[in-house]
This record gives structure tokens, C-alpha cells and sequence, in this order.
């Protein structure tokens, strides 16, 4: 299937994620009727492409969404970047935690006086997230890295969850010295 969503307005699409259910979630912007000003935008469709809801978020200047990642209590999060939030007009990374019906959980900005762009966001073994990007806040163009502790909204059982291990062993082969075959464990 092929499908275009969006209104009359202009929408941009930046990032996507696939959903536990075989739908995914759209991560992007769209356009203030005729103002030049976008909110963030967030799309959530079926698998077969309906489109199930759509949310906007932001504040009253420019909020765009340029990265997503399902969160571990199948809500979503996303990086991108906003001129909303903060005493200057220059963009900060822009990181937004919502529920699974796409719902605002938290949101946060974080960046200096200039000009910084988050274009990547990744959920972390501890249960943090990672924040990439660049930055002109340090007088020149340079990355940007931003690494949070454990979200908040998390219990000890998600952060065990098996799919993300915390150690990995790798025993020693049996027999060895081998010829043809050998036996290798790991947990």
C-alpha cells in the first residue's frame, strides 16, 4: 500500500518506527495555516496504513520532530528541535515522552544561547536516551551529544526486560582443542 496523509496545510515527515502491532508511528512537522511557523507532529496508522490519530506539539514558533523511537511502555519518544521553549530565538533540541495513544507523558529542551539540532534520539540499555545532533553554541559547528538517566516513568522489571541484557558470558569451547566440531555456551 501507498498512502499520503496530511491536510491542506504543508506536513513533512522525518522520521519512522514500527509498532508492536505492525502499524507505525510518523514523526515529523507541519506548517501554521499561511504563518511559516510548524509544530511538531506526530502520525500513528494501522498496518495497513489507516491512519489512526495524529497529535501536534510545540509551543507559538518552530517545532520539528526529526527522530523517533517506540519507549518501553509502548509509548513513543522524539528528538527534533523547537524555538518555543526558551528566552532566545535560536532552536535547542527539542525531546518529547508521550503514552501510546500519543499523549504528552513530559517534554524537555535542552542546548545553549545558539543555534542546536537534534536529528537522532535512541532509547539506552539503562533505560536513558541518547540525543544527537550539532551545535553553534560552543562559538563554532560542532556535534552534540545528550545522555539521560533512566526515565523516570520506568520500573526494575522494564529495565530487566531480557531484551536488553546487562552482561553477556561466552564460555570455553568444549573440547578444545578441537578438530572438526566444538561446543560453545553463552548466557
Amino acid at each position: 500500500w501507498e498512502r499520503a496523509y496530511g491536510t491542506e496545510l504543508t506536513e513533512y515527515c522525518f522520521g519512522a518506527v514500527q509498532t508492536d502491532d505492525g502499524g507505525y508511528a510518523i514523526a515529523g512537522s507541519i506548517e501554521w495555516a499561511g504563518l511559516h511557523n510548524e509544530d511538531a507532529l506526530l502520525v500513528r496508522i494501522d498496518s495497513e496504513g489507516e491512519e489512526l490519530w495524529t497529535q501536534r506539539f510545540g509551543g507559538d514558533y518552530d517545532d520539528t520532530f526529526y527522530s523517533i523511537d517506540k519507549s518501553f511502555d509502548g509509548g513513543f519518544v522524539m528528538g527534533g528541535n523547537t524555538s518555543s521553549f526558551r528566552n532566545t530565538p535560536e532552536e535547542n533540541f527539542y525531546f518529547v515522552r508521550t503514552d501510546s495513544l500519543g499523549e504528552r507523558v513530559w517534554e524537555t529542551v535542552y542546548g545553549g544561547r545558539n543555534q542546536d539540532r537534534c536529528h537522532s534520539i535512541m532509547i539506552t540499555t539503562d533505560g536513558g536516551y541518547a540525543l544527537g545532533g550539532y551545535s553553534l553554541s560552543s562559538g563554532h559547528n560542532s556535534f552534540r551529544m545528550v545522555k539521560t538517566g533512566p526515565d523516570p516513568l520506568l520500573n526494575n522489571a522494564q529495565l530487566m526486560d531480557p531484551a536488553f541484557p546487562s552482561a553477556f558470558i561466552l564460555h570455553t569451547p568444549y573440547p578444545n582443542p578441537f578438530n572438526s566440531t566444538t561446543r560453545i555456551a553463552f548466557q
